[in-house]
């Protein structure tokens, strides 16, 4: 598995060692500010996402939102959804085909309601990048 053609983050390092994450930004309207995260499988992904881009421990990320998918059968599947995307960027990361293959297929089978398609526009459009990446290997 190689680099995502449209992944547009990156780091920089000053000389201290502090780290900063760059992201692209989207147009249009300014967004609201999103709640605070309520369900467990909610702050998990929270949690993850500083393992991996703040504090870059994949692995660890890793093992942490598995544990919670495994008990996030009741969680709401816009939830879900953004879970596996996540897990699979993670996977992509570590090079590990069997999770990357196994949670790209997770996040296709998750019947997201139309009302949260708006909030998921970023996760639905990394899965695409993800499916790319899939498709080429």
């Amino acid at each position: 598995m190689g680099s995502l053609p449209k992944d547009r983050r990156f780091n920089l390092f000053d000389p201290s060692g502090n780290r900063l994450i760059f992201l692209p930004s989207t147009p249009g309207p300014a967004k609201k500010m999103k709640p605070k995260p309520t369900t467990p499988l909610a702050r998990t992904i929270v949690s993850a996402k500083l393992g991996v881009y703040g504090k870059q421990d994949p692995k660890a990320s890793a093992e942490y939102l598995d544990e919670a998918l495994v008990k996030a059968e009741s969680e709401p599947a816009s939830m879900r959804f953004r879970a596996y995307v996540l897990r699979t960027e993670i996977a992509e990361l570590l090079q590990d085909t069997e999770s990357f293959n196994k949670y790209v297929r997770l996040a296709q089978e998750v019947e997201v309601e139309e009302a949260d398609w708006l909030d998921l526009t970023e996760e639905f459009g990394r899965l695409r990048e993800l499916e790319a990446v899939l498709e080429k290997s």
